[in-house]
C-alpha cells in the first residue's frame, strides 16, 4: 500500500461493484471527471470505460504482463502533463481504478502505480471533433505487482506478409473522406504487388515495436530484392504527400534498407517530386494501362 492509502481507510475489495456517487461520497473526488483526485481522503480516483472511445480514449487496457494502460485527460488539443495527468505521478497517494459497470455502477479493479522507468508515452488519438492529436497513456500496475528491475528495450522489427491484417490506427481521420482514401491505397497496393512480383520483385512488409509506446508502427511495402523501403498512399495531394514523407523517414530509422520511394496512384505536382529528390527519396506512380512508372522533376 501506497502511503496516501493510510490516510483513510479503503473499504472497496477488488471486484466489487458499487454506484459512483457512493464512491464519491465516501471519498470526495469529482463526480464527472475520469481523473478525480480526492486528497482529503489519500486517493486519486481513476474511471474507465466504453464511452471514453468516443473521445479518442482507445488506449484503456488490461495487458496480458498484468499492467494497464489508461489515456490521459484532456477532450480537445494535445493532452498535457497538468491536472489530473500530473496527479497520476503525484508521490504519496493511492491509485485507485474503476471500469465501467453499466447503470452509472463502476466495478473497482485496485490499487496501482505508476510504471517506475516509463510511467507514460505520448500515442496520437483523435479528440472528441475528430482531429488527430497527441495523448498520454500511462502504464499502470497493480500495487502488487510494480516491477523493481527492467531491462532497456530495443526497436523490434518483425517481418510480415503484406497480406496481414494492418493493425495500425487510422492516424489520417481527421480528413474529409479518409475511409476513401484508405480503401484506394489498399487496392493500389494490391496491384503494385501483383505488377512487381511479375517484374521479379518480392515484397513484404514490417511491424515494429518502439520502446516507450503502446501500439507498433507498420511499414507498407519493402522490396526484399532491391531493399527498397515503401510508404503508400491512395492519393498523390499535398497533405497525402506530407504525411507519406514523415512516416517514411520515421520508419527508415528501424528498416535497414538501400532506397526510399512514395507510391502514389497518379504524378504528383512537379514541387512535391522536387521536395522527395532532396530528400533521396523515389516517387512511384501507377500508369494509366496498369504499369508503374518513376516520376522524375522538370526543372524550375
Amino acid at each position: 500500500m501506497t502511503m496516501g492509502a493510510h490516510a483513510y481507510p479503503w473499504d472497496i475489495t477488488v471486484g466489487e461493484v458499487v454506484r459512483r456517487s457512493q464512491v464519491h461520497e465516501r471519498f470526495g473526488g469529482s463526480r464527472q471527471s475520469g481523473i478525480a483526485p480526492a486528497p482529503k481522503t489519500g486517493n486519486i480516483l481513476l474511471f474507465t470505460g466504453e464511452v471514453g472511445k468516443e473521445y479518442g480514449y482507445n488506449f484503456d487496457e488490461s495487458r496480458v504482463d498484468g499492467s494497464f494502460m489508461y489515456t490521459g485527460e484532456g477532450q480537445e488539443g494535445d493532452q498535457q502533463l497538468t491536472r489530473g495527468n500530473k496527479a497520476i505521478l503525484r508521490d504519496g497517494v493511492a491509485l485507485r481504478l474503476f471500469e465501467s459497470a453499466g447503470h452509472a455502477q463502476v466495478r473497482y479493479l485496485g490499487e496501482y502505480q505508476p510504471d517506475p522507468v516509463q510511467p507514460y508515452s505520448v500515442e496520437q488519438a483523435p479528440d472528441r471533433n475528430s482531429e488527430v492529436r497527441n495523448v498520454l497513456v500511462f502504464r499502470l500496475w497493480p500495487i502488487d505487482q510494480v516491477p523493481s528491475v527492467v531491462s532497456a528495450e530495443e526497436p523490434q522489427v518483425t517481418e510480415l506478409p503484406v497480406e496481414s491484417q494492418d493493425a495500425e490506427a487510422l492516424n489520417s481521420s481527421s480528413i474529409a473522406g479518409a475511409t476513401e482514401a484508405e480503401l484506394r491505397k489498399a487496392g493500389l497496393v494490391r496491384r503494385y504487388q501483383s505488377w512487381l512480383t511479375q517484374n521479379g520483385g518480392e515484397l513484404v512488409r514490417h511491424e515494429i515495436q518502439v520502446p516507450g509506446t503502446v501500439r507498433p508502427l507498420y511499414t507498407d511495402l519493402f522490396d526484399k530484392v532491391t531493399g527498397e523501403l515503401i510508404e503508400a498512399k491512395g492519393s498523390a495531394a499535398r497533405h497525402y504527400m506530407h504525411l507519406a514523407l514523415g512516416q517514411l523517414l520515421d520508419y527508415a530509422r528501424f528498416v535497414e534498407h538501400t532506397s526510399l520511394a512514395i507510391l502514389v496512384p497518379s504524378h504528383p505536382s512537379n514541387d512535391l517530386v522536387q521536395l522527395l529528390e532532396k530528400q533521396g527519396i523515389s516517387c512511384i506512380y501507377e500508369l494509366p494501362n496498369g504499369h508503374f512508372a518513376r516520376a522524375s522533376s522538370l526543372p524550375d
